[in-house]
């Protein structure tokens, strides 16, 4: 059977993330199939916390666990599930049919605050920054709810040359068929997301994409 995730594709800096829960014998019965997405940050080897990197993302750092993995959310937000506010993506579902989960991503940086190297006008900035994702798909309403499904992982990766050269970067995709549940490093980001915002998994019904 093909992966779940092989309808998924990359171009340049962008990527679409498809799951077909109709080829997982994972999900059983699902009203609501959300992507979850972990990131960590490296720039030349160095793994750094999403504010360290980028003044902007502070608001990221109190959900950063010590290994320097978060779970990838926009300020304002509260929930884990990476297509909130019905505005990204699609949340999947499976009951009788099947309907895909999918969330679009196109990755860009200008180097952080240290910027990007330049012989001239930035002898210390980055040479290659590196994002890695792991994009799982979890069971957020419904008879298999707090279930994790297969996830996938791709990166971003930029250089210095990229920017010299006005180029965005690079989405690749890594493995697109990972058995669940996530590893310790992503469970210990997601438990920390939700202890810092309060939300309790599975506790609160929803209808449609209000929670009630």
């Amino acid at each position: 059977m093909p992966s779940p995730f092989s309808g998924s594709m990359t171009n340049q800096n962008q990527i679409t993330v498809d799951f077909d829960p109709s080829l997982s014998s994972i999900v059983t019965t699902c009203a609501e199939i959300a992507d979850i997405q972990f990131v960590r940050i490296t720039a030349d080897g160095h793994v750094l916390a999403p504010g360290t990197y980028y003044s902007g993302w502070t608001y990221r750092d109190a959900v950063t666990t010590a290994a320097n993995y978060w779970v990838d959310f926009l300020n304002g937000e509260t929930r884990p599930d990476y297509q909130q506010g019905g505005l990204i993506g699609q949340l999947g579902s499976k009951n009788g049919g099947s309907r895909n989960a999918w969330i679009p991503d196109a990755p860009q940086t200008q180097g952080g605050d240290a910027g990007f190297f330049n012989s001239v006008n930035n002898p210390a900035g980055w040479k290659t920054v590196l994002y890695e994702f792991w994009t799982y798909c979890w069971c957020m309403n419904g008879t298999q709810c707090g279930s994790w499904y297969q996830g996938l992982s791709w990166t971003y990766t930029k250089t210095w040359q990229d920017q010299r050269d006005g180029r965005l970067g690079v989405a690749t995709i890594v493995n697109n068929d990972i058995a669940p549940p996530p590893v310790t490093a992503l469970i210990d980001a997601f438990n920390l997301f939700n202890t810092n915002f309060h939300y309790v998994p599975c506790a609160t019904a929803f209808v449609g994409m209000e929670r009630v």
